[in-house]
């Protein structure tokens, strides 16, 4: 599951982009500015999400992204994100910490029945590099890596995640509050910002 061009084809789990929000370009990358999102990170708001998905058809499949984007501060993200509903979600991501610089960190929600965002993994990551996201499945286990643009070895971020977070069976048995309805499971890129900055995410191929 790789794609070397973006294409008006993609959507945003329905939610059409504004104008302004994202653009395509006739070599096949987007550039992606986040949402403002206060008190929310993107996957835990439906309403104009910062995201581009596809829908995942398969038990085995791997997608990758590369990411041109600097962090300025701690409200600032940009990365990978496996994705059933705003409470079940995992997210591999490029952003900063306060007094460690830029990082690489993986995040989740809806994991164990919690409706909280849990921490998963995170790596400093001070370099001026673009970087790449990875997710590979195979069958009920996602495994998020990253590494530095050129460079040949994957690292990974966290240990195996339960992909069974990104389905109806699971979410039907362990989320105490009702879900109206939507079904799958989408991967795609998406981008974060809690601050009024246009600092535009470049994403090169998903």
């Amino acid at each position: 599951m790789r794609s070397f061009r973006f294409t008006y084809t993609w959507k945003g789990v329905e939610y059409s982009p504004s104008a302004g929000e994202w653009s395509t370009f006739p070599c096949g990358k987007i550039r992606m500015a986040a949402r403002l999102q206060p008190n929310h990170c993107f996957l835990d708001s439906i309403e104009h999400p910062a995201a581009v998905f596809r829908r995942i058809e398969h038990r085995a499949f791997f997608a990758e992204t590369l990411v041109s984007f600097q962090p300025e501060d701690s409200q600032q993200w940009a990365g990978l994100a496996c994705y059933y509903d705003t409470r079940h979600w995992y997210y591999i991501y490029r952003g900063w910490r306060p007094g460690s610089g830029s990082i690489i960190g993986l995040c989740g929600k809806g994991i164990r029945g919690s409706n909280r965002i849990e921490a998963l993994g995170e790596f400093a990551f001070n370099s001026t590099d673009d970087v790449e996201f990875r997710v590979s499945c195979e069958q009920m286990h996602l495994q998020f890596s990253f590494r530095p643009s050129g460079t040949e070895n994957w690292r990974s971020v966290g240990p195996l995640q339960d992909a069974s977070v990104l389905t109806d069976e699971y979410v039907e048995s362990e989320d105490p509050i009702p879900n109206f309805g939507f079904t799958g499971a989408f991967v795609g890129v998406g981008s974060v910002g809690y601050d009024w900055s246009w600092s535009s995410r470049r994403f090169r191929f998903f």
